[in-house]
């Protein structure tokens, strides 16, 4: 089958139809400084990733004060609003923590996925396979990169378009210390904040980008794997396809474990700051003010990001998951009535592993259902605010 190299999953080389663009894009904010081979190069980035930790610490770390301050010149919705920024920017520093912690883990889940493809893909039906979850995982990458850049442009651009339509000197958010209105403060904010946004906006997808990217690859070799079981022969005294698909199904394991192990922290941060970010969100709403179309368009994009992150995080825990749980079915699926007793102890122990569930998020066990009981607890404050509110207005 000869494959046209239009797009990047229809390359000749199975090997070269995935080439994980997000390195590129991590790299743009110096966190995975290993990358570089020059010496001198590699110990400049170094330091460049430690400033920007730095900085976007600080930067979150202002902006929670100037939350809680509560200055009293504003209004409880852009207080309010200060909260809801708050979430998001909590959510982008844990992920920005999380690539740069594990980012050897993360590294190595990618050299050893390089590896399964080149030395265990062996009929064109596989490569299929493969090229199929090849062009997902490129959706996916070019999709969460759009995100990233259009809600960086968002926050970068909303000063200076107030700026040039009302004249009026606006700050991307409020952040500790206070700084007097003056065009050299407005400058030095700008420039502060903007650098921290990016980094932040950088991160906010950009762990998505990978961990759905890397979850999709292990998809495929699961159902390469689940493809290769039933076709197995075990009337042979020792088989050597079965021994190979042994080894295959280890290393797919190990590469879900360094992925859950990479992931765990920050898929927590997710869901908790998911759900605070939300309730913000309705609260805000509810309360009925005008909060203005750049405040609002913030907010629906900021809602729309997280729930379209959590929802492909439990998505693909949960197929991950289920797919690991099917491959008892496959091996029930071999001939295994007529194998030898060598064979049959093999597959039994397959068989074993194949029935250990594989979660995703530690002791919040990430899948289809977290979403349910995310949506659940948005609505039960909903409600509870609702009663809040009616019961105010009655006694009023």
């Amino acid at each position: 089958m000869v494959w046209r190299s239009d797009w990047p999953w229809k390359r000749a080389r199975i090997a070269d139809s995935w080439t994980w663009p997000q390195i590129f894009w991590v790299n743009l904010f110096c966190w995975w400084p290993e990358e570089f081979e020059n010496p001198r190069l590699r110990a400049i980035i170094k330091v460049l990733c430690w400033y920007c930790l730095v900085h976007t610490t600080l930067m979150q770390f202002g902006i929670l004060i100037a939350c809680l301050s509560f200055d009293p010149k504003n209004s409880l919705v852009d207080n309010l609003f200060n909260f809801f920024t708050f979430s998001s920017g909590m959510t982008s520093l844990c992920k920005l923590f999380a690539i740069v912690k594990n980012r050897k883990k993360f590294k190595q889940a990618m050299v050893q996925l390089d590896e399964m493809v080149r030395d265990e893909i062996k009929t064109l039906e596989e490569e299929e396979i493969l090229r199929k979850g090849f062009k997902r995982s490129w959706m996916i990458s070019w999709f969460c990169t759009a995100c990233i850049y259009f809600t960086i442009l968002t926050w970068l651009t909303a000063p200076l378009i107030a700026l040039a339509t009302t004249g009026k000197r606006t700050w991307m958010l409020d952040c500790w210390p206070p700084l007097e209105d003056n065009w050299r403060n407005f400058f030095i904010s700008y420039v502060f904040l903007g650098y921290g946004l990016s980094a932040l906006g950088n991160s906010f997808n950009l762990f998505d980008n990978i961990y759905c990217c890397t979850a999709q690859n292990i998809l495929c070799h699961l159902q390469v794997l689940k493809l290769r079981l039933p076709k197995i022969r075990l009337s042979e005294e020792r088989s050597e396809e079965l021994i190979s698909a042994i080894r295959y199904h280890d290393k797919i394991l190990s590469t879900c474990k360094l992925l859950r192990d990479s992931s765990t922290g920050a898929i927590l941060s997710v869901c908790t700051n998911t759900v605070l970010l939300y309730c913000f969100g309705v609260f805000i709403i509810n309360l009925g003010e005008d909060i203005g179309t750049q405040n609002t368009m913030k907010i629906l994009e900021s809602a729309s990001l997280a729930g379209v992150q959590i929802s492909f995080i439990c998505w693909y825990s949960n197929e991950i998951t289920l797919t690991c749980s099917q491959l008892s079915r496959s091996c029930y699926s071999m001939d295994w009535i007529n194998g030898s007793i060598p064979n049959k102890r093999c597959l039994y122990i397959m068989v074993l592993r194949t029935l250990m569930p594989f979660y995703f998020g530690g002791f919040l066990q990430v899948e289809l259902a977290t979403i349910i009981t995310i949506l659940k607890a948005i609505f039960s404050y909903f409600n509870f605010l609702q009663t809040m509110m009616s019961n105010d207005e009655n006694e009023a």
